[in-house]
C-alpha cells in the first residue's frame, strides 16, 4: 500500500491512551534508544526501571515482533534474557507465518536485476535491503562488486550461533549464479554493535 509523505493524522477513536516510554540514553547519531509500552507507566516519570521480561511483553517492539511486523534486530546492549523473549516471539510467528515471515526471502535467497527487482514485492531483512539500495544506485546491476561493497561499511557484530564477531557484512552474505544473494543467519543470530 502506498502512502503520501504528507499525511497527518487528524483524529483517533480513541483520542487517547495509556503509554509510556523508557529509555536510557541515544545512540551514536543523538537518535533517543527507548521502549514503548501500553497502559500505565510501571514508576514515577524519572524513575530506574530494570526492564525484565514482562514488562518487554507489554512493548510496542514484543508486539510487532510477536504478529510479523518487524524483523528483529539486536544491539550489544540489550540483555540476553529480552533477546531470548524476542526471538522466541519471532520464531512463533515464523512457524505460525504470520506478518512479513510467508514472504521473507532474507535466508533463502533474492533474485536481484536491479533495483525494481527489490522494491517490488520483495520482503528481506531492512539492513541488507539499505546496502543493495545504496550499491544499486551507483549504477552496477551486476552484484559482482557487492561483496567488497560491504566490505567496506565495517557493520560490526556478533553471530550467535558460531560466537564469531566480525565487521564485514559480506562475511554473511552469500551470492550465487550472479544474482541471487541471501544472508547465511537469520537477523535473529546476529547482535550489533553501536560504535
Amino acid at each position: 500500500m502506498q502512502r503520501d509523505q504528507d499525511e497527518t493524522v487528524t483524529a483517533a477513536t480513541p483520542d487517547q491512551v495509556p503509554g509510556f516510554i523508557l529509555t536510557r540514553g541515544a545512540d551514536l547519531y543523538g537518535r533517543c534508544i527507548a521502549l514503548v509500552g501500553k497502559g500505565k507507566a510501571p514508576k514515577a516519570s524519572g524513575s530506574w526501571i530494570n526492564v525484565d521480561v514482562a514488562l518487554l511483553r507489554k512493548t510496542a517492539h514484543h508486539h510487532v515482533l510477536a504478529t510479523g511486523l518487524a524483523y528483529p534486530t539486536y544491539y550489544h546492549n540489550l540483555f540476553p534474557d529480552l533477546r531470548k523473549e524476542l526471538t522466541d516471539v519471532v520464531h512463533k510467528a515464523q512457524e505460525e507465518k504470520k506478518g512479513l515471515w510467508p514472504q521473507d526471502v532474507t535466508t533463502k535467497g533474492a533474485k536481484v536485476t536491479g533495483m525494481t527487482s527489490i522494491t517490488d514485492q520483495v520482503v528481506i531483512l531492512p539492513r541488507l535491503f539499505r546496502r543493495l539500495v545504496d550499491y544499486l544506485r551507483l549504477g552496477d546491476t551486476s552484484l559482482a562488486g557487492f561483496p567488497a561493497f560491504l566490505a567496506q561499511k565495517q557493520d560490526r557484530f556478533f553471530i550467535l550461533s558460531t560466537g564469531h564477531s566480525t565487521t564485514r557484512v559480506d562475511y554473511i552474505v552469500k551470492i550465487t549464479n550472479g544474482h541471487t544473494i541471501r544472508m547465511t543467519h537469520p537477523a535473529g543470530d546476529l547482535v550489533f554493535d553501536e560504535g
